[in-house]
């Protein structure tokens, strides 16, 4: 077995299970509430209940960026207090909930050993496996109910999976460029076979993006496909003929798939007839490219009135609410929705001034010291949720903002990838 944990402490070992927690509840989440309560209290206590904590923290705070992520959460929280009347004391607790993590790892990591490389490894290993096991549950269950799937993909629902399925579409997409990790450094538990099980499983997972045809999913594969290739087969391994072959492939794919795949010809259809017709307000109520366009406008025209400050994040969902009383009188209440975009949904609530400032603390710790040479999972995460920032507000779900948090953290516990900064 390769790289063995040596003298661990139960300490340690909790610490890692507790992660492991954290990583499981990116998949079950919806069945098994508690999971990332149970997954964070275990990782803060291992880290904090200690005596000699305070020169545990001494030792690690030589370069701690990623603490600039507790900063975002104040930021919110100091939104969340500036708040209006008519704004429910529930909406205030789901999002502070949400935002809770981006306190108390950062925290915890302070005083947390750094993990082995086996356990550094295992943790993205155990996301891999899980998506490559979900996908294939998702894949047989489509088999089995073939047509009645096809209905709901054209009548704009999605192929049923174990969670939310934007966010499981970026799992998927991120678990392919796990396994091409794990291959390239030749990690494995058990056995050197398991590099096959790399290949073979991110080659069905692609399979899986196609099938399942979620926008947000193949956008971001393609999107990270093309900058993979570009720097690393292009730019720096200088492999012309590979990396225009490469290339060449990333646009046949799509059309090979078109002619293939029910699902995606049936989101296709449902694509175009849903653009044809966007203007038709009323259709906002059961298509969801209507819904996001409408989401995106009420989002736009929100930020041209309070285009420097916005109207702060703890009023924005209210203010949205009544912009499309107003202004989109036909759309269902429970149609109502916030941008579906990240960098929108902030210049909406924090204005220009305070998203320039979230963009900084967001990304500073990708780049101080040049992280993203240091540690590659660190940045194919980043690439990743920046492509779904786009067509998604995944910081204001629990899941999205769970899934990015954990993943952002995980690097900093590798002393191997980190030993520059």
């Amino acid at each position: 077995m390769e790289s063995k944990i040596a003298n661990t402490t139960p300490r340690e070992k909790i610490a890692f299970l507790s992660m492991a927690i954290l990583v499981l509840s990116l998949f079950f989440l919806e069945n098994i509430k508690a999971l990332p309560t149970i997954g964070i209290l275990g990782f803060l206590l291992a880290a904090v209940v200690r005596k000699n904590l305070i020169t545990e923290i001494r030792l690690n705070l030589n370069n701690k960026s990623y603490l600039l992520f507790t900063v975002l959460f104040f930021f919110y929280f100091a939104g969340y207090l500036n708040i209006e009347d008519g704004v429910s004391s529930s909406y205030w607790k789901a999002r502070f909930i949400v935002k809770i993590p981006y306190l108390l790892l950062p925290i915890s990591l302070l005083a947390t050993s750094p993990f082995t490389r086996k356990q550094y490894f295992g943790l993205f290993y155990l996301f891999f496996f899980i998506t490559l096991i979900t996908a294939f549950g998702s894949i047989i269950n489509y088999i089995l109910h073939y047509d009645e799937i096809n209905i709901l993909i054209r009548s704009s629902k999605a192929l049923p999976v174990v969670t939310n399925h934007v966010r499981y579409s970026l799992f998927a997409c991120f678990s392919i460029f796990i396994a091409w990790k794990l291959h390239t450094d030749k990690f494995h538990l058990f056995s050197k076979h398991e590099l096959w099980i790399y290949r073979i499983g991110g080659f069905f997972l692609i399979i899986f993006l196609h099938v399942a045809a979620v926008r947000s999913g193949l956008v971001a594969f393609y999107g990270m496909t093309g900058v993979v290739i570009l720097y690393q087969v292009i730019l720096k391994n200088k492999r012309y003929k590979l990396g225009i072959g490469l290339l060449t492939a990333m646009v046949i794919t799509p059309w090979l798939s078109f002619l293939t795949l029910t699902s995606i010809q049936k989101k296709v259809e449902n694509m175009k007839d849903d653009l044809g017709k966007i203007n038709i307000e009323e259709r906002a109520n059961n298509y969801s490219l209507t819904a996001r366009w409408y989401s995106y406008k009420v989002g736009s025209k929100i930020l041209s009135e309070h285009l420097w400050t916005g109207v702060g994040v703890g009023n924005f969902s209210k203010v949205i609410k009544e912009r499309y009383k107003t202004d989109h009188p036909k759309i269902n209440k429970k149609e109502v929705k916030e941008p579906h975009n990240q960098f929108l949904y902030w210049l909406g609530s924090f204005g220009i001034l305070g998203t320039v400032f979230l963009l900084f603390i967001f990304y500073f710790p990708l780049f101080w010291k040049k992280a993203y040479q240091n540690s590659t999972l660190l940045l194919l995460h980043y690439l990743i949720v920046t492509l779904s920032f786009i067509v998604e507000n995944s910081l204001e779900t629990q899941l999205g903002a769970n899934y990015i948090i954990i993943f952002c953290v995980i690097p900093f516990l590798y002393s191997h990838e980190n030993k520059q900064r």
